[in-house]
């Protein structure tokens, strides 16, 4: 029945003449969406639909109409990002609560899988570190951007609470501190933040990556962007003890640091160290860390949501100590 109700929505699109003609493809690997590929006319799509409670053990619902601000979002990014790295919007159903886009071609690599099976991009990090410091620079002090993506419901449902109220609630002796991270997050307004930005959500090109699902944009602090972000490189370098995981980090971050050179390096380390604790004691742990691992990572994370870290390096030289 689902797949059926979706195929009428691409026939309404004008990509199909009749639903026999769609047959879909689950992408998987999404908690909070269904994502199916499909192909029509000769082209490539993905069609994206929200759901109401979310795929993890735990109860968490969001507001699917969070799926028509994603679209919003990612018409937006294809016209202040270069060519390529984000796929077009080709149509929206605003009553089955769908978006469709074009397909990233079939041979992209999802850095996240690269990344836990061992295989080390050179480019890939500097690459992203300045994808990031282009949108937050896009974005910033621009209060048409902030009238459109302001509200931040669907930023609460899906990472204030589930991440920093749960895990604030397991560690009462940092509450007040990941309190202080939670604040900040909630009352600044300087750009648009993406909200998912992590290696699952990016693809991997020859010249080029590819960023993929928006739902979680909002107009606020980008200091949250860099810790989410830097929080997937730090577990992924921990599991893997890779140095050429670890090497990636400061380049990531110099590469940011040019593109959007306002934020101070210690500014983010608070929300860096919340990150970290939340993905082993927020609602969604990250499923690949043995138990010695989230002990690591519980020992790294409470002297940067401290603030007794002056910067990345710092960090970093706390993270080999653990």
């Amino acid at each position: 029945m689902r797949d059926r109700e979706l195929a009428l929505c691409v026939v309404e699109a004008g990509l199909a003449a009749s639903a026999d003609e769609v047959a879909f493809e689950s992408l998987g690997g999404g908690i909070s969406n269904d994502v199916l590929a499909f192909s029509a006319g000769g082209r490539e799509y993905v069609l994206k639909r929200a759901l109401p409670k979310l795929r993890v053990a735990a109860e968490w619902h969001s507001d699917v109409r969070r799926i028509h601000r994603e679209a919003a979002c990612q018409r937006w990014l294809t016209q202040v990002l270069r060519p390529g790295e984000v796929p077009a919007v080709v149509a929206e159903d605003e009553l089955h609560h769908v978006y469709i886009m074009e397909r990233a071609p079939r041979d992209s690599l999802n850095w996240k899988d690269e990344m836990l099976a061992g295989r080390v991009h050179p480019q890939a990090a500097a690459r992203a570190g300045d994808l990031l410091g282009r949108l937050h620079a896009a974005g910033a002090e621009n209060d048409q951007l902030a009238a459109r993506f302001g509200d931040q419901t669907v930023f609460d449902q899906l990472r204030l609470d589930p991440y920093l109220r749960t895990t604030a609630a397991n560690h009462p002796a940092l509450a007040e501190p990941i309190g202080d991270v939670i604040r900040s997050c909630a009352e600044e307004r300087w750009t648009v933040v993406h909200g998912d930005y992590s290696p699952k959500n990016i693809l991997l090109r020859e010249t080029h990556l590819v960023l993929l699902d928006h739902e979680v944009v909002h107009y606020g602090d980008p200091r949250f962007d860099l810790g989410f972000f830097f929080t997937h490189l730090f577990l992924k370098a921990l599991h893997l003890g890779l140095a050429e995981l670890w090497e990636q980090i400061p380049r990531a971050w110099a590469a940011y640091r040019t593109a959007y050179p306002g934020i101070d390096e210690r500014s983010w380390q608070p929300h860096l160290g919340c990150m970290l604790l939340a993905r082993v004691d927020g609602k969604s742990p990250a499923g690949y860390l043995s138990a010695a691992e989230e002990e690591r990572v519980r020992l790294l994370a409470e002297p940067l949501i401290r603030g007794q870290t002056a910067g990345l390096a710092d960090a970093l030289a706390l993270a080999e100590r653990v």
